[in-house]
């Protein structure tokens, strides 16, 4: 009975699930139209993403190293489960099936989600940490990695703040990394 599904973001929260009842006509699940919307401050759609869940099956995504830009999806966008149309939609790569954060060398302004610039990459290793990132201090995000921030701040010796951002995640090509950004 379900004929579409919305999930609604507000002020970087997604506040809302809903799902359109229709008892007079049936769908087929994998054609149910999924559209992620991010609403403005004054209750206007900002951002916006359609799609269905067998255009997200069929979807191929390409997987790379993080390059230039690194792309994380706002919360609605990430509870839709439009892993891989993310990607075609914009023309970027994934760095791991499950690191569900993007990267490219263009510059998508579109992208519905937060945009940084890649400053450096490193192993999870404090020494090497300490020379990409002397000051120890950042704010850490953990994407598909076996640590917890905090365990991971507590193993790095890391203070939370500051302009950078430091990711913790997956790739396919090597393994856990830590990717240093600034917010674009």
């Amino acid at each position: 009975c379900v004929s579409a599904v919305q999930i609604v973001q507000l002020e970087g929260e997604c506040k809302e699930l809903l799902f359109l009842m229709d008892f007079e006509k049936s769908i087929e699940p994998q054609d149910v139209p999924i559209t992620a919307v991010a609403l403005d401050s004054d209750g206007a759609p900002s951002l916006s993403l359609s799609f269905s869940a067998l255009e997200e099956a069929k979807a191929q995504s390409p997987y790379s190293a993080p390059l230039r830009y690194l792309y994380e999806p706002a919360p609605a966008f990430q509870k839709s489960g439009a892993f891989k149309i993310m990607a075609t939609r914009f023309g970027l790569n994934k760095l791991h099936p499950n690191t569900h954060l993007y990267t490219g060398d263009k510059l998508e302004e579109a992208f519905p989600g937060r945009i940084f610039e890649v400053q450096a990459i490193c192993s999870v290793q404090k020494k090497e940490l300490k020379d990409i990132l002397p000051a120890m201090k950042a704010n850490l995000s953990v994407r598909n990695f076996s640590l917890s921030p905090d365990e991971l701040r507590k193993k790095l010796g890391i203070k939370d703040g500051g302009k950078t951002t430091l990711f913790a995640c997956d790739t396919l090509e090597s393994g856990n990394i830590l990717i240093q950004c600034v917010k674009t």
